[in-house]
């Protein structure tokens, strides 16, 4: 037997990579599996069809005082506040239930962003043990008149 070249272990490790990649987007697509996915990776699921917009809390602020915070500065941009559908994902660096007071900012958040008009929303709360303060995560649909960008805002 022959060894393998160097040219046909690379075409096998590349396939393998790519093997890995389409299963994990299928995952993600699906809603079989979470994974944390960087803004590059999110930039080039949505494209230009959708914007995001990453929030980073400070250290040691209250969770309530953070959303309240990133939902104001959330609404101030024009292709969040105009968009029809988005998706909310609080990402907290160990798990912990959203307290009462915090999901009261969370509605408070929808029901300003909908005000009178038919918007759809999903939200989650996951948990990312690399991150050493928690994030708020918005991806939301480009609506008619505005630009999609990634936005990241500490």
């Amino acid at each position: 037997m022959h060894p393998k070249s160097n040219d046909s272990k690379a075409i096998v490790e590349y396939k393998h990579f790519i093997k890995k990649k389409m299963k994990r987007i299928i995952d993600l697509i699906t809603g079989r599996a979470i994974y944390p996915v960087s803004t590059d990776e999110l930039k080039a699921l949505l494209g230009d069809s959708h914007s995001t917009l990453r929030l980073t809390s400070e250290p040691g602020v209250a969770v309530e005082e953070f959303m309240r915070r990133a939902f104001s500065n959330a609404l101030s941009i024009e292709h969040v506040a105009q968009s029809t559908w988005q998706c909310i994902i609080y990402i907290s660096p160990k798990w912990q239930k959203l307290s009462e007071d915090a999901i009261n900012e969370l509605e408070t958040y929808i029901d300003r962003w909908c005000m009178d008009s038919e918007k759809r929303v999903s939200w989650g709360v996951y948990e990312d043990t690399s991150l050493h303060s928690p994030e708020i995560l918005i991806i939301a649909n480009k609506a008619a008149d505005t630009k999609a960008v990634m936005v990241n805002v500490s």
